[in-house]
């Protein structure tokens, strides 16, 4: 997630949607800047870089955090009454859902490391041998949950964010988000990029895989048009 109060931007973060490389984008422009390292093991290891914040609400941003869930603790966590949520320009980015549950399944497998559980390399580890390092078995764990949408939307079924970009268009998305905020517009970098790379994503699916993902994600191909292909 990265916040500017100059540029009265806010972009929410949603896991494997190209997250890091627009994060080097907007970091020098951005007041706050939250990142996995904040929430696990130790929040205060990079307390001093962030500002903005009351230490006993800290706790309570997180990288990849939903706009409603921002949005519902906005006034806590910046209590100056110039500062509306609603005033800041709010985008995030999407990714085709199929392509998007691959990018996940390559990403844990590249990170995962017969560790403690509190590290993220050991949560990787044991989603593995869980899954006994099968994608199809890692597909049948997908949950609705995990939709894109949930991270647009209120409780109400309504999109709260001002602009939504596509992964697949993503330097047309910057371009647009960068005039918007008036920053200067960069040529996106390719920050840690999906493994999925070496082969596409299709190749991963069966018939019945297919399907199956489709009934799971359905709100997020209806919301953001998108089809296997």
């Amino acid at each position: 997630m990265r916040i500017s109060h100059n540029k009265k931007s806010i972009y929410i973060s949603i896991p494997k949607t190209g997250s890091t490389s627009i994060r080097s984008i907007l970091n020098d422009y951005s007041e706050i800047k939250i990142d996995r390292s904040y929430h696990l093991l130790n929040l205060s290891i990079h307390r001093s870089e962030v500002s903005g914040f009351y230490p006993s609400n800290y706790w309570k941003v997180f990288t990849h955090m939903k706009a409603k869930d921002l949005k519902y603790i906005w006034n806590e966590l910046f209590p100056n009454p110039k500062k509306h949520f609603d005033d800041y320009f709010k985008f995030t980015i999407v990714r085709n859902p199929w392509a998007r549950r691959v990018s996940q399944w390559e990403f844990i497998k590249s990170k995962a490391k017969n560790d403690s559980l509190a590290t993220f390399k050991g949560y990787c580890y044991s989603v593995m041998k869980d899954c006994h390092g099968s994608f199809t078995k890692f597909l049948l764990k997908s949950s609705k949950l995990d939709q894109q949408v949930n991270w647009i939307k209120d409780d109400n079924g309504n999109i709260i964010l001002d602009y939504i970009a596509k992964l697949e268009d993503l330097q047309n998305g910057v371009n647009h988000i960068c005039n918007k905020i008036d920053i200067d517009v960069k040529e996106l970098p390719h920050i840690n990029q999906s493994i999925t790379g070496k082969k596409h994503y299709s190749e991963y699916y069966t018939k019945k895989m297919v399907d199956f993902l489709a009934d799971i994600y359905a709100d997020d191909i209806a919301e953001f048009n998108y089809d296997f292909t």
